[in-house]
């Protein structure tokens, strides 16, 4: 290998790297809060590969966001522990491969969230028929109501701050 390809190598590894380290496992330690319904289904394409995974960020008061760690979306279900009364930044993340047509693709999708201390919620991710769906609802384990949340831009931050919760 030349001195070129060399140097080339290293700038790759030297980029790649930090995208590796930055990977973390959301610690998932708080009460279960919210519920992940995960569908992935690529239809006839079976030579088609599709992961989801959610990287969970925490808000700060100055609305700066801070990775907390990815769950990979790998089981019809996960509980999942989100702070009540604090805004999360959820990123949805959807990649698929094609083996057949050599060929990668990603697509995000993100919203504001920030749980009620006495609701419960229920996401579901799916893909099938070649469309990305994230849903959203607050539920009330009292009065046993439902809701889907609107998503929401981190542009919102400063009113979920104000006291706007939830997706109101």
């Amino acid at each position: 290998m030349g001195w070129r390809a060399r140097g080339r190598a290293a700038l790759l590894l030297a980029c790649l790297l930090p995208l590796g380290c930055a990977y973390k496992t959301y610690p998932n330690t708080l009460a279960k809060n919210a519920q992940i319904r995960t569908e992935l289904d690529p239809g006839f394409l079976f030579f088609e590969t599709i992961r989801a995974s959610l990287e969970v960020h925490s808000v700060d008061p100055s609305c700066q966001t801070r990775y907390e760690g990815t769950v990979e979306l790998d089981a019809d279900r996960i509980r999942l522990g989100l702070p009540p009364g604090e805004p999360s930044y959820l990123v949805f993340r959807f990649a698929t491969s094609s083996f057949l047509a050599n060929s990668r693709t990603s697509m995000d999708t993100a919203t504001l969230l920030t749980p009620r201390p006495d609701r419960d919620y229920e996401i579901e991710v799916s893909y099938l028929d070649d469309l990305y769906r994230v849903a959203i609802w607050e539920t009330d384990p009292r009065r046993r109501t439902r809701r889907e949340l609107e998503k929401r831009g981190l542009g919102l931050c400063t009113a979920a701050r104000s006291g706007l919760t939830g997706g109101d």
